[in-house]
């Protein structure tokens, strides 16, 4: 059986022109592209910023965890870097659809903010999806 760390820790570096804020246990990241906020209120954990000869980083870590509990710690972190990459460069996701019954043909209006679904589950009617503010289709 394993036994527990004294302390476990990961280091996030914050790259210059990103704001990085926290209260409690709520995180803010705030860079170019706009503004993150996260809260971790439900886990024991360690969140502080740190500023040294490199540039600032967050430290995130864990007093006597075993190794369930470390593992949080790690997801915590990437979680931040992923915040981080938000606010900087941002994200792209490309939407799949399959099917293997009815055959769906989504497309798209002219004014890239809808999506038309029309035989989506077999029905007769179209299905029209609004994107939220910012998504291009």
């Amino acid at each position: 059986k394993m036994g527990k760390a004294v302390c476990t820790e990961h280091t996030v570096d914050i790259p210059t022109g990103v704001k990085f804020s926290k209260t409690g246990k709520e995180v803010c990241v705030e860079g170019p592209l706009g503004k993150i906020r996260k809260s971790f209120i439900n886990l024991p954990l360690m969140i502080r910023e740190k500023s040294g000869k490199k540039g600032n980083h967050v430290s995130v870590s864990m007093w006597f965890a075993n190794k369930k509990r470390r593992s949080v710690v790690q997801t915590i972190s990437t979680h931040i870097e992923n915040m981080v990459i938000g606010v900087t460069k941002g994200y792209k996701t490309t939407m799949k659809y399959g099917f293997k019954r009815h055959p769906m043909k989504p497309s798209s209006t002219d004014d890239k903010k809808t999506i038309k679904i029309a035989n989506y589950l077999g029905q007769k009617d179209v299905k029209v999806i609004n994107t939220p503010e910012g998504v291009n289709v």
